[in-house]
């Protein structure tokens, strides 16, 4: 029988931050995307207290949060890089995020959603070579399948992260830049998806900061790497940038659910899903992602098979 997990215990943190915020803040769905998957090494959800483990330029770092009453939410830190992680408490937190300038009204299904989910905030969670790796594996294959790398590839090539939890550390980029392809063969992932990661790693230094520049001038620079195409850059970009309008084109299922929220139809593409979304400009990636969370269309025909990469 598995262990349960241990409790937070402020007092072992070595760093700590509380926040006034709004009372209606969801703090939990808010930093809900902290975790890359349910798999995820890095990270843990245990009752509402989400764990990331993660880097910094101070050091490795592994970060606690949850809400602590109506008004107020905690950050609690462990590592070397304690306090320069938590430092990035508001942005995960969603404080930047403006709500005020989307209006859900232009559709019921999506005006019925933002009123069942509007405690949650767009968080921006930076950590911009971290989520390129897991995305770059997810392209042009199953979820699944590419949870499934990226989880080996942290477990192989990863650190133990500090903290009261068995959380570990993604590899860092160097290692990353020095990995082979047949490495990654052996994690499930092929030559062309190890190519691209490898660009990524080698160009660490000058990714991460475009979390500060404007999201424009950000998206561009990103598509400068090659591999990175529209999906790679708005998937990540919702989430590291903290973009409302980080609308997704080239997913394979994500046409078919907006259209059947918005229009009834089981079936559409990304031109057809795009004016749908046009009247929630500027914030059509939330918009995007509410109907993703709000349900899917029935499925068609045969399922993807589940492949095995690393068998051949």
């Amino acid at each position: 029988m598995a262990s349960a997990p241990p409790a937070l215990d402020p007092a072992s943190a070595d760093h700590q931050r509380l926040l006034d915020v709004p009372a209606d803040l969801d703090v939990a769905r808010t930093v809900a995307p902290v975790r890359l998957s349910s798999s995820d090494p890095t990270s843990a959800r245990h009752g509402d207290t989400y764990w990331k483990a993660l880097r910094t330029a101070a050091g490795p770092a592994t970060v606690a949060v949850r809400r602590i009453a109506a008004g107020e939410a905690g950050g609690w830190a462990w590592g070397p890089g304690a306090e320069l992680a938590l430092a990035r408490l508001e942005d995960w937190l969603g404080f930047d995020d403006n709500l005020e300038s989307f209006d859900p009204s232009p559709h019921p299904v999506v005006a019925g959603l933002a009123r069942r989910r509007a405690g949650v905030r767009m968080g921006r969670f930076g950590d911009l070579v971290e989520r390129l790796v897991p995305t770059v594996f997810g392209q042009l294959v199953l979820g699944k399948e590419a949870k499934r790398s990226y989880r080996r590839l942290v477990v192989r090539f990863g650190e133990p992260a500090p903290g009261p939890l068995d959380l570990r550390l993604a590899p860092a980029p160097v290692t990353l830049a020095e990995l082979g392809s047949h490495q990654f063969h052996r994690l499930g992932v092929e030559r062309r998806r190890a190519e691209i990661v490898g660009r990524i790693a080698r160009a660490a230094d000058r990714l991460d900061p475009l979390v500060d520049l404007p999201r424009d001038e950000a998206y561009r620079r990103l598509r400068t790497i090659r591999g990175i195409g529209p999906w790679t850059a708005t998937s990540v970009g919702r989430v590291a940038f903290g973009d409302p309008d980080a609308v997704i084109v080239g997913d394979h299922n994500l046409p078919h659910t907006v259209a059947w929220a918005l229009a009834g139809k089981r079936r559409s593409t990304d031109e057809e899903m795009l004016e749908l979304l046009a009247p929630f400009a500027g914030h059509r990636g939330r918009v995007q992602g509410l109907l993703k969370a709000g349900g899917k269309p029935p499925r068609h025909g045969p399922r993807t098979p589940f492949r095995e990469l690393e068998r051949h």
